[in-house]
């Protein structure tokens, strides 16, 4: 029998079958996906996240690898690259883990896995930005990038927007840092991989092949009635930036306008790391319930009469918008709610003002039978689109010519 070939997978996060995040999800899919005919570790930051992720059930293969001081020979060294970092920090958002790097250079196993490798796979722009380091230590290897979203579209917004945890300069000094880094990736790369055609041609051209795989987003399915009270869904991770803008501007401008007309409705957050700043404004808000993390996501589904996406800040597909649709429960979202998805036939409305997403809650509300049917009907089409056998060919396709 063949040897099977080497695949690591370098990521901040050990993947189970429990993600709390699309991110994790979806190296989850890939990663058992590529189970069938490679041998596939994944490595990982020994941190409390991962530390915990062992513990799950289903937790596929990988190696936490030592990224504290004691780990580091030299302290001077671990002090140097955690205030590199902090400098890189001020015109990056996101720099590549230098430490993370440190720990693969001193890992003799981890070393060792990388010289077998066929296949090294860089999860998220930050790990991409190790590529030069992993040419080294895995010469032989095909190198892969998977750019879950094109973080200098994802800067150059929050610039745009004043987003208030940099200033502005700052933003734009980080979108344009991040697009010679995209420059610079697709020099380097044998294959950079994105999660929709809009983020490919994102991309600055280089000598690194392209190609999409498409997201592996199951439907959300529960046995659920839906709720008596007429009930809205944002679901996302309330510890990022974009979710948490668009969460204050739904409870601020468009939740109100929706109550006037239906006092009794009730707007559910359904997501992990919500920050203190969220925890206030639900509290403030009235008909606004956290739910937090939530075992059972397809009961969240069931029992909503609508989901909303109002997104106006970000990059990449958005995972949550699927979900709505593969669903079929009615969505309302936004411009960037929808990106990388041609569906906006398939939706109540789309739009960046507060009255008009406001306006076709209250049609979903007023009529939730009605509007069910019509989602309904988007789902099978969403389901061509999105549905396994999409992720599975996709993904086929991207990876096979860098296997063989």
């Amino acid at each position: 029998m063949a040897e099977r070939p080497g695949v690591v997978v370098l990521s901040a996060v050990l993947p189970h079958p429990r993600m709390d995040n699309a991110g994790g999800n979806y190296v989850y899919h890939v990663v058992t996906s590529l189970a069938a005919e490679a041998e596939v570790t994944v490595l990982v930051p020994n941190d409390p996240t991962n530390r915990a992720a062992r513990e799950q059930p289903g937790v596929v293969p990988g190696r936490l690898l030592d990224t504290s001081a004691r780990a580091v020979p030299v302290r001077a060294i671990s002090w140097l690259l955690f205030h590199l970092r902090r400098l890189v920090g001020r015109v990056n958002a996101s720099p590549p883990p230098l430490v993370f790097g440190w720990a693969l250079l001193t890992d003799r196993a981890a070393r060792a896995e990388l010289r077998r490798a066929r296949v090294v796979d860089l999860q998220w722009s930050e790990f991409i930005g190790l590529a030069p380091l992993v040419r080294r230590l895995a010469p032989q290897a095909r190198l892969v990038g998977t750019f879950h979203d094109v973080l200098s579209q994802r800067y150059q917004r929050y610039a745009e927007a004043g987003e208030r945890s940099l200033p502005r300069w700052a933003w734009r000094s980080s979108a344009r840092f991040m697009r010679a880094a995209e420059r610079r990736a697709l020099r380097r790369l044998d294959l950079a991989i994105t999660l929709s055609e809009k983020d490919r041609a994102l991309l600055p051209g280089g000598r690194a092949r392209t190609a999409v795989i498409t997201p592996p987003i199951p439907a959300p399915e529960s046995e659920q009635p839906r709720s008596a009270r007429p009930t809205v869904l944002f679901v996302g991770n309330l510890g990022r930036d974009d979710n948490i803008d668009a969460v204050e501007w739904l409870v601020a401008e468009i939740w109100p306008l929706v109550r006037e007309r239906f006092p009794d409705a009730e707007l559910h957050l359904v997501g992990a790391r919500a920050p203190e700043r969220v925890r206030a404004v639900a509290e403030a808000a009235a008909g606004v319930v956290l739910d937090g993390f939530v075992d059972d996501l397809g009961a969240a589904y069931a029992r909503a009469w609508a989901v909303v996406v109002p997104l106006r800040l970000g990059a990449g597909i958005k995972f949550k918008t699927i979900e709505a649709l593969l669903g079929g429960v009615p969505l309302v979202t936004t411009p960037v709610g929808l990106e990388g998805i041609d569906a906006a036939d398939l939706v109540e409305a789309v739009s960046t003002v507060p009255r008009e997403l406001a306006d076709a809650l209250t049609r979903v509300l007023a009529d939730p039978a009605a509007a069910r049917d019509r989602a309904r009907a988007a789902q099978a089409r969403a389901g061509q689109q999105f549905g396994p056998g999409a992720f599975e060919s996709s993904l086929q396709a991207a990876y096979a010519p860098e296997l063989r």
